[in-house]
């Protein structure tokens, strides 16, 4: 008896410890590519939730993968709205270089706090500027999900 007491209390007290221990942030890797004629872009960073409001996105990375096109490419930093499913860009980073530069341009990282509601996903949208008439050439990353309910 005096044992399965000891296992009960040192099971409520490892309980206790468990509850107020800070919460882990939630994190993921993101990575999207597009691809036009002749050239295209790619972009990776990494997303860490702290909380059902907020985002830190950090080593983004712009790549423009063209052979000379003289399109400029840009990267938008996006979450998704629980409520709606709408995306909402927080951020927009530009790279106007071109393929001079082999490596790819590393960006600022980006903090946001959501005030219209819980943040469902973030994902990178990274795009070609395409000359007028035409539509930029976009495609989206894997999105990352907020564990936070």
């Amino acid at each position: 008896m005096f044992i399965r007491r000891g296992l009960a209390v040192g099971a409520a007290t490892m309980g206790l410890v468990a509850l107020g221990a800070p919460a882990f942030a939630a994190t993921g890797d993101m990575y999207g590519k597009t691809c036009c004629d002749p050239g295209g872009a790619s972009a990776s960073g990494h997303a860490e939730f702290s909380s059902r409001y907020s985002v830190k996105v950090t080593s983004i990375k712009l790549n423009d993968l063209c052979p000379g096109d003289g399109d400029s490419v840009y990267v938008l930093v996006q979450y998704q709205q629980q409520v709606s499913g709408d995306w909402v860009t927080m951020a927009r980073r530009e790279n106007h270089a071109g393929c001079s530069d082999p490596d790819p341009t590393a960006e600022d990282s980006v903090s946001y706090t959501a005030t219209s509601g819980r943040m469902k996903a973030v994902r990178l949208r990274v795009c070609v500027d395409e000359t007028f008439p035409n539509n930029d050439d976009c495609a989206d990353s894997n999105v990352v999900s907020n564990p936070y309910p």
